[in-house]
C-alpha cells in the first residue's frame, strides 16, 4: 500500500482501533441515520464461505425496492 508506506502505517496496528464489528456497527448506524435503509445479518449456508470471518447481510428500505442493494421498479427484481 501506497500510503502505508510512505506514512510508515502498520495495518495490523491500525485494525487493533477499527475492529470489524464496530465498522460494521458504524456503517449500519450511517446508512440508517442516512437512507433510511437497514442492514440484516443473512446466514451462510454450508460452503458458502471461503472464511469463517465472511459475513452475509442484505440492505432493506421500507420505502424502496432493492435489488442486490440497488433501487428498482417491481417488475425488475
Amino acid at each position: 500500500m501506497m500510503k502505508s508506506s510512505a506514512y510508515n502505517l502498520d495495518s495490523t496496528v491500525i485494525s487493533y482501533y477499527f475492529p470489524l464489528s464496530q465498522c460494521i456497527e458504524g456503517l449500519k448506524v450511517l446508512v440508517q441515520s442516512l437512507f433510511g435503509a437497514t442492514f440484516h445479518s443473512i446466514p451462510l449456508a454450508p460452503g458458502e464461505s471461503w472464511h469463517e470471518d465472511v459475513l452475509k447481510m442484505s440492505l432493506h428500505h421500507p420505502e424502496v425496492l432493492l435489488c442486490k442493494g440497488l433501487p428498482v421498479s417491481e417488475d425488475i427484481c
